[in-house]
């Protein structure tokens, strides 16, 4: 005799969205960013709200929403912030006026680029615009079925490349201030000048 099992669509979606969660918090703990043991990637209904993604994204970042998108849920935009982004805007400032400073910007807006993340199976993306205050960071598309470890890992990536692209103009910086020029302090609000 033949057995079958009858699978809900909220069941398997509640399954798919722990198994998101577990990948999520997996990424983070390989990252070195683990999140706080108390919580809890299991899921019993399913809905972005539960996605321990948010949570990552607070670990990594300080974010808010700055608009709503269209679903009124998780897509909108939201500006983030962190050391390395605000090492970003020093960088900008004591480059203005420079013949680097273009340069320097233009890499800074290709580097978003990495940012341009979709979720392979559903239809959430997320992408990066430098402004005045921050990153944005828009997310378009339907948040309800999505892959929230997709999009981590794009994060995950930029983040990368970010500090990367701030260790090479770091050095760059540091270089033309031993020839006497600004000289690069991180921990300054503004940038000191050899002498």
């Amino acid at each position: 005799m033949a057995k079958s099992a009858y699978l809900s669509n909220e069941w398997l979606m509640a399954a798919y969205s722990t198994a998101d969660n577990l990948l999520v918090a997996k990424l983070m703990h390989d990252e070195g960013v683990p999140l706080a043991p108390e919580l809890t990637f299991f899921v019993d209904y399913h809905s972005y709200k539960f996605s321990l993604f948010w949570v990552a994204l607070g670990e990594l970042f300080f974010y808010e929403k700055v608009s709503e998108g269209n679903n009124g849920s998780t897509d909108g935009e939201y500006l983030i912030t962190c050391k390395e982004l605000s090492e970003i805007y020093k960088i900008k400032e004591l480059l203005k006026g420079t013949k680097d400073y273009l340069m320097f910007w233009e890499e800074c807006t290709n580097l978003v680029d990495f940012l341009d993340v979709s979720a392979e199976l559903f239809e959430l993306s997320i992408k990066g615009e430098f402004t005045d205050n921050g990153l944005l960071l828009k997310f378009v598309g339907d948040p309800y079925y999505s892959e929230f470890f997709t999009l981590l890992q794009g994060i995950f990536e930029f983040k990368q490349y970010l500090i990367l692209f701030l260790n090479t103009w770091k050095d760059k910086i540091n270089t033309i201030s031993n020839l006497g020029g600004n000289k690069y302090d991180s921990n300054s609000q503004r940038s000191s000048h050899s002498a």
